[in-house]
């Protein structure tokens, strides 16, 4: 009977391993799943919750800047997905997927309609968002991926982390059943039971700890139609609710769209927060937007120097259908995964799968319907119907927004070999030929070395840098399309989808809204959504003292951006150890930093640019005490550590480029130790310390040395949870009759050739047993020479 339940517990784990590896398509978001999260990896702390809020008024941190100021700027954000939807009808409504707390829809149990998260992206066995930095939030199993990715992280580069903090959940719409549609839509007709839209949604936090990253958090969403509908008009969007001041402050907030920048702003009336602390700026910056590899058009502009035709005014002017016509099959992908287009005329009509000739009148099939055109009509586009109008073979062309673009030119046969047009991120193709054989051919698991398929086989493979789904120039990017800003409760609410609908896809941006409580929305579309496809879009939230302080903090948000998403990564945190002892606290740790390699490291370093240890120690929990040196407009920017150890290297002194005025003190070349005795505290007294491993920056390339993070969070329940490099000690007088460890007999030379002394000392003392140790001390050219 033993035997047989450990029978039945291997099948039970096999069986649990079976269905959490590669098999994401048969789960489905649930609110059971939810789970709260903490992004704090760098000056920027805000709580998020994998339902796809960020910020929540009444809850804290949210949006707080600097970290552990408990300095508010924001209230909530939140994703919407929208689109329009063809009844069977003929009736057209507008779902919008979202949720956001405030005025939504939900069933009769008070279930919101909207998403939620799908189980098996974090650890069951505890309470947090899967985290890069915390291995103990990860699932044993990744059910996007195979089994090879079993306990790494489920990067979206591959098996590694781009940021030095990252974040990942998906969330679904499969339980939107806010209407009931009497049969008349459901978006999936494989699956009667999935509501909504049928759109699955991964979502990314990522942080930059260098400091000029450390103002920013960049949120990246990856979106997919799960469903089987096609949907002709798309939008994606934001909704962000403001709160500069804290939360008994949000009534004096103003607000701004810089076109200049392409930055939304926010900012306090009176300059002070809910406890009169000096407010600064929060920017929204919308960077990634849908992309829309269907419409001919190159939507982006970076084919202007390939062929194809250039739009000019007559392009937009309406024509008369005669002659040479293109039309468009709707519902199939030629082999450039694009909708397939022929060129007919009225004079040789013919008939095709998807177009036919009756008399005067030519008929062109979408979906279940038709589209018909009659000969010498005058016909004209209409933008953002998802429709070719005019019979070019270009869909949504509009003068205000594509002139001077060049598009793929069916009739006068140019454009076709320029792959900057109509270009996406799964179409097996290096659309800007960027990427490198001898860096980026590291195989599907974006990680050099492992042997996985794809790696050195010369070609690009997906999943590998620079190509499709990792390369954001691969993708026809429409931009942003709409921002909509208005004081709460003049706005939208959740449970009204054409409200939403009509705020976010009609091309307009309004400047700003002033002096009350404030909300804005962000739009990207409308675009094409097929069923299988995936688009993305993606926000950086932003922070500064002082306007010009945000604005050039956007300029390193537009350099991560340009970058895929790169940027300078410190070294490995080392493990720390704090002893706390009578009059004194013992710190010792790893080097497991010291072999890190950085991708943006000087290529002269061959990667590995470790260059040493700063020690911190603090009052606070975020390390406040030590931030104090000021750069030349007296605004904090570096660290004041207690003590540093450096490589023995001549890299030293002061880094070569600063940062308004300052420099970073790279070390005085003092040699690396593992361990320091901090003797200047007080027995009783809370200390946080923190060691951290940084490197040698790059000056050639203007990227400064990066620190790891430091993280200590504390609850509003005082419950404090440390980093690996953290720790929280109270020195005290050890208790009475305490015997500290030492030696009998002292330290004995066994054999070898050694003359030096060999001094002793416990840096932990309760780690000591009562035990013979042995001591050995290897030469390289005499191995197992000296024993002690």
């Amino acid at each position: 009977m033993r035997n047989g339940r450990v029978v039945v517990l291997m099948l039970t784990a096999c069986a649990s391993w079976m269905l959490a590896q590669g098999n994401i398509d048969e789960l489905h978001g649930d609110r059971k799943y939810r789970k709260q999260g903490l992004h704090n990896g760098n000056l920027v702390e805000t709580l998020f919750w994998n339902f796809g809020e960020v910020a929540w008024w009444g809850k804290e941190p949210s949006g707080v800047w600097p970290r552990g100021s408990q300095h508010s700027y924001m209230d909530g954000i939140y994703p919407i997905v929208a689109a329009e939807v063809n009844l069977t009808n003929g009736d057209t409504i507008h779902i919008v997927e979202g949720g956001y707390r405030e005025h939504y829809e939900s069933g009769s149990t008070g279930i919101e309609f909207g998403w939620q998260p799908l189980p098996g992206f974090t650890d069951p066995n505890q309470d947090y968002i899967a985290m890069s930095d915390d291995p103990n939030t990860w699932p044993e199993y990744w059910p996007d991926q195979s089994a090879a990715w079993h306990n790494v992280w489920d990067g979206y580069f591959g098996q590694r982390t781009n940021a030095d903090q990252e974040s990942y959940f998906v969330v679904d719409d499969y339980h939107d059943h806010g209407r009931d549609f009497n049969g008349l839509f459901n978006c999936d007709e494989d699956d009667s039971s999935r509501g909504g839209l049928g759109v699955r949604m991964a979502v990314r936090g990522f942080q930059w700890s260098n400091v000029l990253a450390e103002d920013i958090i960049f949120w990246h969403y990856d979106i997919t139609n799960v469903s089987t509908t096609h949907y002709n008009k798309a939008v994606f969007g934001m909704y962000i609710d403001s709160g500069v001041g804290g939360q008994n402050d949000s009534n004096d907030d103003n607000a701004y769209y810089s076109l200049d920048y392409d930055l939304a702003y926010t900012w306090d009336g009176n300059g002070l927060g809910d406890d009169n602390w000096e407010t600064g700026y929060c920017g929204y910056a919308f960077l990634e937007s849908p992309g829309n590899p269907y419409d001919g058009i190159d939507n982006d502009g970076d084919g202007s120097a390939g062929t194809g035709s250039t739009f000019s005014s007559s392009d937009f002017q309406p024509r008369i259908i005669s002659g040479d016509l293109v039309v468009i099959d709707y519902n199939n992908l030629d082999s450039d995964n694009n909708w397939g287009r022929k060129v007919v005329n009225f004079e040789t009509a013919g008939e095709g799968t998807f177009y036919r000739f009756v008399d005067d009148t030519l008929y062109i099939t979408e979906g279940t319907g038709e589209h018909y055109f009659i000969r010498n009509q005058t016909v004209s586009e209409t933008p953002f119907n998802g429709i070719d109008d005019d019979l070019d073979g270009i869909i949504d062309e509009n003068e205000s927004v594509h002139a001077g673009l060049k598009y793929r030119d069916w009739i006068g046969e140019t454009g076709f070999d320029n792959f900057l047009i109509d270009e996406d991120r799964s179409d097996g193709l290096d659309n800007d030929s960027d990427w490198d054989s001898d860096l980026d051919d590291v195989g599907e698991d974006g990680v050099a070395g492992t042997g996985d398929y794809g790696e050195g086989d010369g070609q690009p493979t997906a999943g590998e840098p620079n190509f499709d789904k990792t390369d954001k120039d691969e993708s026809d990017q429409i931009g942003l399309t709409a921002f909509d800003s208005f004081h709460i409760g003049q706005g939208v609410e959740f449970q009204y989808d054409k409200t939403v609908w009509e705020r976010i896809s009609n091309y307009h941006f309004d400047t700003g809204s002033q002096n009350g409580n404030i909300a804005f929305l962000f739009g990207s579309g409308p675009f094409i959504m097929p069923p299988g496809h995936s688009e993305r879009f993606s926000l950086a939230l932003v922070f500064g003292k002082t306007l010009d302080d945000l604005k050039r903090n956007k300029e390193v948000v537009q350099d991560i951006y340009n970058a895929n998403y790169n940027f300078a990564t410190p070294p490995a945190k080392p493990t720390l150890t704090a002893v706390p002892g009578d009059g004194k606290v013992t710190l010792y740790w790893d080097d497991a930093a010291e072999n890190s390699y950085d991708s943006f490291a000087n290529p002269e370093t061959g990667g590995y640019d470790f260059e040493g240890y700063r020690i911190y120690r603090a009052s606070d929990e975020a390390f406040n005490d030590d931030y104090i040196i000021t750069n030349g407009y007296g605004e904090a920017t570096f660290y004041n550590p207690l003590a540093h150890f450096d490589l023995v290297d001549s890299v030293r002194d002061f880094f070569d480029i600063d940062v308004d005025g300052v420099k970073y003190y790279l070390g005085s070349d003092n040699g690396l130790k593992h361990s320091y005795v901090d003797t200047d505290v007080q027995n009783g007294k809370i200390y946080y310390y923190a060691v951290v491993s940084y490197d040698q920056g790059w000056a050639a390339k203007y990227i400064l040395p990066s620190e790891c993070t430091k993280t200590i969070f504390k609850d509003t329940y005082g419950t404090v949870k440390t980093d690996k490099n953290t720790a929280v000690v109270v020195p005290n007088a050890p208790a009475a009759g305490y015997v500290a460890p030492q030696t009998a007999d002292g330290i004995v030379k066994l054999q070898g050739w050694g003359s030096g002394d060999v001094l002793l000392d416990f840096l932990d003392p309760a780690l000591v047993t009562d035990s013979e140790y042995l001591i050995r001390f290897d030469d390289t050219t005499h191995p197992d020479t000296i024993t002690y």
